[in-house]
């Protein structure tokens, strides 16, 4: 569909006049060597009536990929009388299928609506790689910095525990995971407290958990993670050291510092070393999340 931002585009493309009223679509495509870009514009009764965008992944040779494309595209759509398209595409077998005319403009009007159909494609690619960049930023980039500031191999796979309403009834320990520096709910956890004798704190229920945890990582042979994260220091360190410790475990540990206002304000590594971090960074608002 036609979108509000894209007045710029129709402008331009009302300004090319074919001086005739066929029903015709432009395809447009460009690619780097992931991703492909493919822009098309539906010329109805000489007029733009819409515009279609799509940009992928690609795993094959990039003009055959968009001959596919095209080919799957149509089964969708109607065909038009004609299709322009770029002078690179091999479209005999194309055509054929289609059964429709495919033309390739070198000149005049007909290629300045192909170069501007091409050139749109261009530019989806550019601001969806801006956009790819900053989500790996946020994401992988910020776990590989988390893993220099641990001095551990990067922690692909952070598990973090949060314990919660201590000496209630209803006392419980969440799991979140992070994989890739990104949530994965399928791997959330939620732990009952079943540590609730008067000895109860925040540093047995965190034995406990990790206890339960980890035990059944072992026994199921589960994937271990690449960090462990605990909500708090010294004290809750302390118990997931002993708890991990216990088992045999090798697992690098962290935890998060709170200030009184209970946000997250420094990281403390397993031997008990405090760790600032800018709090404008990807880093920090990875931990936060």
């Amino acid at each position: 569909k036609l979108l509000n931002e894209d007045v710029k585009t129709t402008t331009n493309l009302q300004k090319i006049n074919l001086n005739d009223l066929k029903d015709r679509d432009v395809i447009g495509y460009f690619y780097n060597e992931y991703l492909l870009s493919i822009e098309i514009f539906f010329i109805r009764n000489g007029k733009i009536s819409a515009r279609h965008q799509e940009l992928f992944e690609y795993y094959d040779e990039p003009l055959k990929a968009v001959e596919s494309y095209i080919a799957q595209f149509y089964e969708r759509e109607v065909v038009p009388r004609e299709i322009f398209v770029p002078n690179d595409l091999d479209t005999e077998v194309l055509s054929e299928f289609l059964n429709t005319k495919i033309v390739k403009p070198l000149i005049g009007d007909k290629y300045k609506l192909l170069d501007l159909a091409i050139l749109n494609a261009k530019q989806g690619l550019i601001e969806k790689t801006e956009i790819l960049k900053k989500d790996l930023d946020r994401t992988i980039v910020s776990v590989e910095q988390l893993g220099a500031l641990l001095n551990i191999p990067t922690p692909y796979r952070i598990e973090a525990f949060d314990n919660s309403n201590l000496f209630g009834v209803d006392a419980v320990s969440s799991m979140v995971t992070f994989i890739n520096g990104k949530p994965s709910k399928r791997d959330y956890r939620k732990f009952k407290i079943k540590t609730m004798e008067e000895k109860a704190s925040d540093y047995h229920a965190m034995k406990e958990v990790l206890y339960r945890r980890y035990y059944k990582v072992l026994m199921e042979d589960l994937q271990k993670p690449d960090l462990i994260v605990v909500d708090g220091g010294l004290i809750q360190i302390n118990a997931a050291k002993e708890i991990l410790n216990s088992l045999d475990l090798k697992i690098p540990l962290a935890g998060l510092v709170k200030d009184k206002k209970h946000n997250t304000n420094s990281l403390m590594n397993e031997f008990h070393e405090s760790i600032e971090i800018d709090k404008h960074s990807n880093v920090f608002h990875l931990l936060t999340r």
